[in-house]
């Protein structure tokens, strides 16, 4: 027949075959040895029901398909455009190395040992429905696409690989390394249980999506770079997490750039919080939780609620949380506020008193303390105090300008009548006052408690996570 010689010099024997439509076909034979290397053919191969004795290497072959064949040693693989391995059980192990291929499919398989894809380049792969009794080691591989969909696998290791579509499903897995690789774009993890995933050092450029996926024991996901955060909404956290700051720590205006993310984004940052409180880690769990309010106003914001609703309320409630101590997790901010509430009301308070007569001022508190000291004209016949109430609001518009100069109003308020400080006091004495010093005193009252109650809950820290 045609293809007689060809036979022969790859299997060294004379083998029943036949040919159709360019693929030659071996049904159900014990093959010794095979030996593709040095051929040089555009045709494909068909094997069914066969048994490999010895280590197979396929290789120059247009096309190869394989159905419930059985490999008792390794078998190599080498540049073949497309491939399709069905049913079939390899007891040696199995490697791919410096290989390029267009369409490879594994479907059904059983791996008894190790299989190694090293530095290859690809369109598009797939693994569908496999049993890995060992590990699949995955190498400084490039393939635009690859779909492995409900395998069975104790071990998969990934370095250094690009990937531009991941698609995954698996039943179960032991461990999963994804270390020094690049997803270029959507990954997606769904319906999965890892025993250990490892995200470490690897660079996503698009979405990672977990739908579904549990992680029994340990998820790492350290020294990595997001383009979007990554989406753990429908993921099971159930071991212990660490995770990245470049991978989920996002500032308000960040997150406000998301907005059409905004409800998973909430989600993940709620999974993530409940995870550290499991793990008896309340200091992290403050950094999402905190992310998580983010979400939260911004998700009211957008819905335009209507004035003095409930969602109105809670939106400038979380509003005023986040200005002055960042959701209870900033010491210095919600300080700093303090500072600024009480100088803020001393101004307020002498501009509804004496306006631009400053000599009035110095007339009433004077005496015995060193505010006479600028009982003298520079001071009393200028237009100084409007400068400085110029520089009051202008400083309202820069953090540490804010705080040094109602710092000093602050100061000057605990010299000459502290007992402004405390409104609630002010607001039961007998001293005469006009109606507006009234509402000024009740608004700054208002103000202050609600400012010692953030900094009461900030300072305590985790009081602020719900048990």
């Amino acid at each position: 027949m045609l293809y007689d010689d060809l036979i022969e010099r790859i299997f060294g024997q004379d083998i029943s075959y036949s040919f159709e439509l360019g693929m030659i076909e071996i049904v159900e034979q014990e093959i010794d040895e095979c030996d593709f290397e040095d051929i040089d053919s555009h045709i494909g191969m068909y094997f069914t029901k066969c048994t490999f004795l010895e280590t197979v290497s396929f290789a120059n072959l247009k096309r190869i398909e394989v159905r419930q064949c059985i490999f008792e040693q390794d078998v190599n693989f080498s540049s073949i455009p497309e491939i399709q391995f069905d049913e079939c059980v390899f007891n040696g192990t199995v490697n791919v190395h410096k290989s390029s291929c267009l369409y490879w499919y594994f479907g059904k398989n059983t791996f008894r040992h190790g299989f190694w894809f090293e530095r290859t380049v690809g369109e598009r792969i797939s693994f569908c429905q496999n049993t890995f009794d060992e590990f699949l080691y995955w190498n400084q591989n490039q393939f635009d696409v690859i779909t492995m969909n409900q395998n069975k696998m104790h071990d998969l290791h990934i370095r250094e690989s690009i990937f531009n579509i991941l698609e995954m499903d698996f039943n179960k897995i032991e461990r999963a390394d994804f270390l020094l690789s690049t997803f270029e774009k959507s990954t997606e993890i769904i319906n999965s249980n890892f025993q250990i995933i490892n995200f470490q050092d690897s660079k996503f450029l698009s979405f990672l999506i977990l739908d579904g996926s549990k992680f029994e024991k340990f998820f790492n996901f350290t020294n990595i770079q997001c383009i979007e955060i990554p989406n753990i909404s429908k993921a099971f956290l159930v071991g212990k997490i660490q995770t990245s700051e470049q991978a989920f720590f996002y500032s308000f205006r960040e997150l406000a750039g998301k907005r059409e993310f905004r409800i998973d984004l909430r989600k993940c940052f709620q999974t993530l919080k409940d995870n550290y409180i499991k793990q008896n880690n309340l200091l992290d769990s403050l950094d999402y939780h905190r992310m998580e309010l983010y979400c939260k106003e911004i998700e009211l914001d957008s819905k335009n609620p209507p004035i003095l609703s409930r969602e109105w309320i809670d939106k400038w409630q979380l509003f005023f949380y986040r200005q002055t101590s960042d959701h209870h997790t900033d010491l210095l901010q919600i300080i700093s506020w303090i500072v600024v509430a009480i100088g803020g009301f001393g101004l307020a308070l002498f501009a509804c008193k004496y306006g631009t007569n400053l000599q009035a001022f110095i007339d009433s508190h004077s005496k015995g303390t060193l505010i006479g000291f600028f009982n003298v004209p520079f001071f009393t016949q200028s237009k100084i105090i409007d400068l400085v109430y110029l520089v009051g609001f202008c400083s309202l518009f820069w953090r540490w300008s804010r705080l040094l100069f109602f710092s000093g109003v602050t100061f000057w308020i605990a010299y000459c009548k502290p007992s402004l400080i405390f409104g609630v006091m002010n607001l039961i004495d007998r001293s005469p006052r006009s109606g507006v010093e009234n509402l000024l005193l009740v608004f700054y009252t208002l103000v202050m408690i609600l400012l010692l109650f953030s900094l009461q809950k900030t300072a305590r820290k985790n009081s602020i996570v719900p048990s």
